[in-house]
């Protein structure tokens, strides 16, 4: 049985600080990420998209060379991650996975829409994430970990929780979650 446990955190606003600045780099991967699926498919012809010119928005895309297309791909994207974690130096105090994750993301987009596109639905061509978009990050193996007074242990140790402290639950992922009111 699969169980969903939600916990409010009170972060300190240190912690704050560092939980939206891990999530403004995992937007900032996922939109270059996106400009390089896009870029890699346009630069070689390979899609046709029909924009509706009034909202800008692609109505959709079609496959129409038959030329070699140099590919783009989660798997290659994966594999250029820690060449990007030295190059810039912000990305390496959030954890690879989670970083994988953000790409993972975006390739469920992208099976989406050639899914749509198959089944001659309204496609929904993935879009550039905004501030207001993009909510959430994933540490995709949390492992048996017991849900102690921390959130994780790289960055932002101990938020409150305000939850029973004796649990223990087999976790297996943990999503940190923005929550806008209004």
């Amino acid at each position: 049985m699969r169980k969903a446990l939600k916990y409010r955190l009170y972060p300190t606003k240190k912690q704050e600080q560092v939980l939206f600045w891990t999530l403004a780099r995992c937007r900032e991967l996922y939109n270059a990420a996106l400009s390089e699926w896009k870029d890699a498919y346009q630069q070689y012809e390979r899609t046709q998209l029909r924009v509706n010119a009034e909202t800008g928005q692609v109505i959709a895309a079609t496959m129409v060379a038959k030329q070699r297309v140099r590919s783009v791909s989660y798997y290659k994207q994966k594999r250029d991650l820690p060449e990007i974690k030295d190059l810039r130096e912000e990305y390496q105090d959030i954890q690879s996975q989670v970083l994988q994750d953000v790409l993972l993301r975006l390739k469920r987009a992208f099976d989406g829409f050639f899914r749509r596109l198959a089944n001659g639905e309204g496609p929904g061509f993935p879009r550039f994430l905004g501030g207001n978009r993009y909510h959430s990050f994933t540490y995709p193996q949390a492992g048996g970990v017991p849900l102690q007074n921390r959130l994780h242990q790289d960055q932002a140790a101990s938020p409150d929780r305000r939850r029973p402290q004796n649990l223990y639950h087999q976790v297996r992922n943990r999503s940190v979650v923005r929550r806008v009111l209004l």
